[in-house]
């Protein structure tokens, strides 16, 4: 078993092992939120994705950047020390800083965050952070089927079981804490052959801390990207359209399902080969990655779009008009999103000055500014914060590729791509009109154009002799 866990493969091996992790987690995360909903009710399941998204986007914060840093030095150095210099770190300093953000937050007395409750919180908190650094060491080693189990145990495992056997939230948040810690911890002393830590020079520290702290900007950014904006409604709405609004990001994020295992794949291997001086190695792959990425972002996009009623309402049972509203609105944003998604690790790689920090803090402050002068001048909370998402999202996408170019050389757009985006896009809404016209049932549509698009796409994959499609093709081989 260690061997298959510690094992290092193919880049092109690696994206698959990512891409069916990627749809594993995928899918269980949507019938876990599909059965809070179902089992337990809306706002049951707007309170757990509010604490869920909080503590997700905030653990690189509470981990002072740590599991960032960890990946990018262990690719590089191969040293055991820098494990445990990260878990030194969390045991010293994490701890007590995590106590503290939970505190504040229950003095904010956002709607949804119990502000009687401090263990539940704690723990759920410290298992996630956990996991992030056990799963940031097997990526540092390329062990990405190790690394996917970690993420698949702790992402969807771990709490389907406990909702199912459990029925009270703060209950369940203690087990799934308590549940996480044990096995997270066990893997990544396991995988670090053991713990060191008097034995570990400050250098190994400092690297980490200094890596960290420059990217703090950006990780606090991104923390009021993705979970700044659930918090605010949550001051001036109820949990059920709190549920809406993270559910829509969620499947923002399902999306990625095709271009996260690349991008996964990606931090690893750049900082290798920066260490080694191959420039246009990383700038031909980025290339190509980000021209995938922009294709089946439009792609997804457009298809979530279309159907965003059927698919919540098969989600989450009965829905209102908002909610198909706030999902079509937050998924304009997928081609910025992904872009930014998979620009992010690059730049992490390419420089130690927290360019990131920039991207996201720009973008930060224009979500913030956005959302506040847009409900004192008296518009629905709800359409500013979406408004708000999407500006702030183009802001890091647009921002990123700048950076991108700055450092790799690398030129967006291609003719081949934009007429490959154009035709496939024309073949959904062409094909989702002719259905229609036929009397169809939504459902039928939506799997038949999504059955047709993959099969399309494969066929093209696999025979085209020319374009971006033929040359990622051949890098992944």
């Amino acid at each position: 078993m260690k061997n298959w866990l510690t094992k290092n493969f193919s880049i092109r091996e690696d994206i698959i092992i990512t891409f069916l992790n990627s749809l594993i987690v995928t899918v269980g995360v949507f019938s876990l939120n599909g059965l809070i909903a179902r089992l337990h009710g809306l706002e049951t399941l707007g309170e757990f994705l509010l604490l869920k998204r909080t503590f997700f986007t905030a653990v690189s914060l509470f981990l002072f950047g740590s599991n960032l840093g960890l990946t990018n030095y262990i690719s590089k150095n191969d040293d055991r020390a820098y494990g445990d210099a990260a878990l030194h770190l969390f045991l010293v300093f994490s701890l007590p800083f995590i106590s503290g953000i939970i505190i504040g937050l229950q003095w904010y007395q956002i709607e949804g965050i119990n502000k009687d409750v401090f263990w539940p919180y704690y723990l759920f908190a410290l298992g996630i952070c956990l996991q992030f650094l056990a799963y940031s060491l097997f990526r540092g080693y390329l062990n990405m089927i190790g690394a996917s189990v970690i993420q698949l145990i702790g992402t969807t495992v771990i709490p389907i079981i406990l909702f199912l056997l459990l029925d009270d939230l703060m209950e369940i948040f203690i087990w799934v804490g308590i549940s996480s810690i044990g096995i997270m911890l066990f893997g990544f002393v396991w995988r670090n052959n053991g713990i060191r830590i008097l034995k570990v020079n400050i250098v190994y520290y400092m690297d980490l801390v200094i890596y960290g702290l420059n990217r703090i900007p950006s990780i606090i950014a991104q923390f009021i990207l993705l979970a700044g904006l659930p918090i605010m409604i949550a001051k001036t709405s109820n949990l059920e359209n709190v549920a809406y609004f993270n559910s829509s990001l969620s499947l923002l994020n399902l999306s990625l399902l095709i271009t996260h295992p690349i991008g996964m794949v990606l931090l690893p291997r750049i900082s290798r080969k920066l260490a080694r001086g191959k420039i246009d190695e990383i700038s031909y792959g980025l290339k190509l990655a980000l021209y995938g990425g922009i294709y089946f972002s439009m792609m997804f996009g457009i298809w979530i779009f279309i159907f965003a009623p059927i698919i919540l309402e098969l989600w989450l049972g009965q829905i209102g008009n908002i909610a198909s509203l706030i999902l079509r609105g937050i998924i304009i944003s997928l081609p910025f999103y992904t872009i930014a998604g998979l620009a992010r690790s690059p730049i992490d790689a390419a420089s130690y000055k927290g360019y990131n920090s920039i991207i996201y803090g720009i973008a930060a402050m224009f979500v913030v500014a956005s959302y506040y002068l847009g409900v004192k001048s008296g518009y629905h909370p709800l359409y500013v914060a979406v408004t708000s998402f999407v500006g702030g999202q183009i802001i890091s996408g647009v921002s990123s590729i700048i950076i991108l170019n700055k450092f790799f050389n690398i030129r967006i757009w291609n003719l081949t791509l934009i007429r490959d985006v154009v035709m496939g896009m024309f073949l959904v809404i062409s094909g989702y009109y002719l259905m229609l016209s036929l009397g169809l049932n939504q459902l039928i549509i939506a799997c038949a154009i999504f059955i047709f698009g993959i099969i399309t796409f494969y066929f093209y994959y696999n025979n085209t002799k020319g374009g971006w499609v033929y040359k990622f093709r051949k890098l992944i081989k």
